[in-house]
């Protein structure tokens, strides 16, 4: 690829952006792969990768936008990862307390989320549905519905704080 390209990339030109990620993305995938284990969050991945390219990268030659761009696949793989195994303990906290208070921090949810939000959080991380089944019911994509359950879960840690 030569170096026009990538600087027709950066400046967000349409035929550029369909070229790099159609030539880059398997790669991004792969690199994100390794560390996920997950298809799907492997796919969420190379989109990010891409927008975060797109958004804050700037690079001047191939082999460093290369570079830089597995960089940015494994950074947000590995946040990914962490992000999981910190709000993991968000279920093991709701199922550990009691019925009682698990009510009452249910109501403060409900309260303080959106309809939607609550929802895939309780369908989740209470009822323990599949990602498949609850992205079903909102005829979404599980991938979707995964990454709207990871936000809703650090947006209600967050409100929990002081509570569990």
């Amino acid at each position: 690829m030569a170096n026009t390209l990538i600087s027709a990339f950066f400046k967000k030109e349409d035929w550029a952006v369909k070229k790099v990620y159609s030539h880059y993305s398997r790669l991004v995938k792969h690199v994100s792969f390794e560390i996920l284990h997950d298809n799907d969050l492997a796919d969420d991945i190379v989109s990010e990768t891409f927008i975060h390219l797109l958004e804050k990268g700037k690079v001047e030659q191939e082999q460093n936008f290369v570079a830089y761009m597995c960089a940015t696949a494994k950074n947000l793989s590995l946040n990914m990862v962490k992000d999981r195994n910190r709000y993991e303990a968000l279920n093991e906290d709701i199922v550990a307390i009691n019925d009682e208070k698990k009510d009452d921090v249910l109501d403060i949810l409900k309260g303080q989320l959106e309809e939607d939000e609550y929802n895939i959080l309780v369908l989740r991380a209470v009822l323990e549905y599949p990602f498949k089944d609850i992205a079903l019911s909102y005829s979404s994509t599980p991938s979707a519905v995964r990454g709207i359950y990871f936000r809703v879960k650090k947006k209600a840690q967050k409100l929990l704080e002081g509570l569990l």
